[in-house]
């Protein structure tokens, strides 16, 4: 009997395993199209997606796309903004639910709690569970997430303390460092934000904050007036990174 049960359970496994397989070939080029049209023509995303889903309901990756573009045309619309919501919502559970260890939904279900008034769904006591299921999954970007709710929440003196422990335990991320900077430069505290957005730069990471920091830094010092020339480099370098021919208007008041 158990041998039996144990079958018939491996047997339903393959089933939808195969049918979610067959799912994402089939709606892959629609997905490609979908994303394609998503800072292009809105409506044509939203046309194409809802195409997929029709043909994919249980692709985790079509039910997140969906999130993302109902949530856009949310943003876009006063009259249908609450329709849009409710679509958005809809779809980002699925994902999460259809892949629950895939991080990616499980922020993007994050942000439309954290962004959404209550009236279309977004709800702080849910964007905290998110956080800590993300958590469960990756310990680091379940960190990340804390700092995105903490910040959304605007509960600072929390943010700052966690972003102080955040920073030991994770030296190598930039993030962390950003994020501390970006506070202290808020608060005034330029030496604070100074040594934070040196700490971001130092991790030598790949990723946008690591190159923001440099911005950071050098705006710090048109702020605080300290480390002039050491800001004035770093915009340097990030002016050359993003090739942006503009070294006039943003030394302006530095040198």
């Amino acid at each position: 009997m158990i041998y039996r049960l144990l079958f018939i359970c491996i047997c339903c496994f393959s089933a939808v395993f195969k049918l979610q397989a067959t799912e994402a070939l089939v709606s892959a080029p629609l997905l490609k199209k979908s994303l394609y049209y998503l800072d292009r023509d809105l409506d044509k995303a939203e046309d194409i997606i809802v195409k997929a889903l029709e043909e994919a309901p249980e692709d985790a990756e079509v039910n997140f796309v969906c999130g993302r573009i109902m949530g856009k045309q949310a943003e876009n619309t006063i009259i249908y903004a609450l329709s849009y919501a409710k679509k958005s919502l809809s779809c980002l559970r699925k994902a999460v639910k259809l892949e629950p260890s895939e991080i990616r939904y499980k922020l993007g279900l994050l942000n439309f709690y954290l962004g959404a008034p209550s009236i279309a769904g977004g709800d702080v006591n849910l964007a905290h569970e998110q956080v800590a299921a993300i958590s469960t999954v990756d310990e680091m970007q379940g960190a990340k997430a804390k700092v995105k709710f903490l910040m959304a929440t605007e509960q600072n003196k929390k943010l700052k303390a966690y972003l102080m422990s955040a920073r030991k335990k994770y030296p190598d991320d930039a993030e962390f460092h950003f994020r501390s900077g970006l506070l202290s430069q808020q608060n005034k505290m330029y030496e604070q934000a100074y040594e934070a957005f040196k700490a971001a730069i130092q991790t030598h990471e790949a990723s946008s904050h690591y190159l923001n920091a440099m911005y950071q830094l050098g705006r710090n010092a048109v702020l605080s007036n300290l480390y002039i020339e050491e800001g004035a480099e770093m915009l340097q370098i990030y002016i050359k990174i993003h090739n942006i021919k503009m070294i006039s208007l943003l030394f302006h008041g530095l040198i």
